[in-house]
């Protein structure tokens, strides 16, 4: 059965008041607001914190950029224990003071975690001081190595925004052996001064260790946002960090202004691959790729963040439905440039009503399907001979 075209809007706007009990003020059950109407026939935990109405766009606006900063009536921000600060990470620097001086990183490791999508256990995270921007490294094992390459990767990444050929001018890190060996030895060949706080004297490496802190309350929130509390955070840890990160360089902090606009003097441009981390994405399948004419146009996945790879492209985690488990398998990301996006809905956050095909129903008036095959002559179509999005008949 083709989904009216109706369907796919009241998707795209959520799905109206739904079947929450309403209480004598207007809440949804347990005295938390439905923000953007979420709440439906499926049975899953609906979105919390915010009121309806005026109050939805400013709502998407603080999903979209990741809970950039605090908001006491949000309940994924209160729960994730982010905290409200002034100024999340000191003062940034202008753009011509850091060209003066050079690069200088701070880093840390955080983990071991579980694997994630990309099967990393660990997060290198580091931070340009002066301008105070950041960048993320999974790795599958800690390792000195692994310590060059992610400096080497955020070189790459300042010289591109801030379109300079600037070399480091020091490395700062804490005393772990993942720092010593072969990032000492690159330091010491390029003439980089590196200097260490030692063993557990975090207080001494703050600048990395309060990114760390502040990715993380992000990652919890965003979390809370697109799974409701459902157990997929291992998987989806990575991936949600890296958007943290993009997010917190991105969008303009208290001070007026944000890293990105510190390190290349322009201000970021966001465009429409600009989604809500864990929203439904349905990437189209290539036609040559399809199983046959009846199959499906695209398939189901969760929102990563935009793709710096390839130019129009976002990436995202294809998910199938485990019914024997009871919950959604979330596959190795990929990137794709045709797609629709639903930010008002949230895949991880559904589970089918027992005994039913809820879930199959609600994706099929969702997903956009193949087109409706004319019906053959002689044949009357009543409301259940029809095969859910199979073209089949009974006469």
């Amino acid at each position: 059965v083709v989904p009216k075209a109706g369907n796919t809007r009241k998707a795209q706007q959520g799905m109206g008041q739904g079947s929450l009990p309403a209480m004598s003020n207007g809440t949804a059950e347990g005295g938390v607001v439905d923000p953007i109407g979420l709440a439906n026939s499926i049975t899953f935990k609906p979105m919390q914190g915010f009121p309806r109405g005026e109050a939805s766009a400013s709502f998407m606006q603080h999903l979209r950029e990741g809970h950039a900063s605090y908001h006491p009536d949000c309940w994924e921000c209160t729960t994730a224990k982010m905290q409200e600060t002034k100024v999340p990470f000191g003062p940034s620097k202008g753009a011509q003071e850091i060209q003066e001086a050079g690069w200088r990183l701070a880093m840390d490791f955080k983990g071991p975690l579980k694997p994630d999508l990309y099967g990393n256990i660990w997060q290198q995270q580091i931070v340009e001081t002066q301008s105070r921007y950041g960048g993320v490294y999974g790795l599958p094992s800690k390792h000195a190595e692994g310590s060059v390459k992610g400096t080497l990767l955020f070189l790459a990444e300042l010289r591109r925004v801030s379109k300079s050929n600037m070399d480091i001018a020091s490395v700062h890190s804490d005393g772990g052996t993942e720092f010593t060996g072969a990032l000492s030895k690159y330091c010491l060949e390029h003439g980089i001064r590196k200097t260490d706080s030692g063993r557990y004297r975090p207080e001494l490496n703050r600048i990395a260790e309060n990114r760390i802190k502040t990715g993380y309350q992000r990652v919890r929130a965003m979390l809370g946002t697109c799974t409701g509390g459902a157990d997929y955070y291992d998987e989806l840890a990575g991936p949600a960090l890296q958007r943290a990160n993009f997010l917190i360089n991105r969008v303009p902090w208290t001070t007026g202004t944000d890293p990105y606009k510190a390190l290349s003097g322009g201000t970021y441009q966001r465009d429409s691959r600009d989604h809500i981390f864990g929203c439904l994405i349905a990437p189209l399948i290539p036609k040559e790729i399809r199983a046959n004419s009846l199959a499906p146009v695209a398939k189901i996945g969760v929102y990563l963040g935009s793709s710096e790879k390839t130019p129009g492209a976002i990436i995202l985690a294809p998910i199938t439905f485990d019914y024997e488990h009871k919950r959604w398998v979330l596959h190795a990301p990929e990137e794709a440039t045709s797609y629709k996006a639903f930010d008002s809905i949230f895949p991880l956050r559904l589970l089918p009503t027992a005994g039913g095909r809820t879930l199959d129903q609600f994706m099929e008036g969702v997903i956009p399907w193949h087109k409706q095959s004319p019906i053959p002559e002689g044949i009357t179509v009543t409301g259940d001979n029809i095969g859910a999005s199979s073209g089949v008949y009974k006469v």
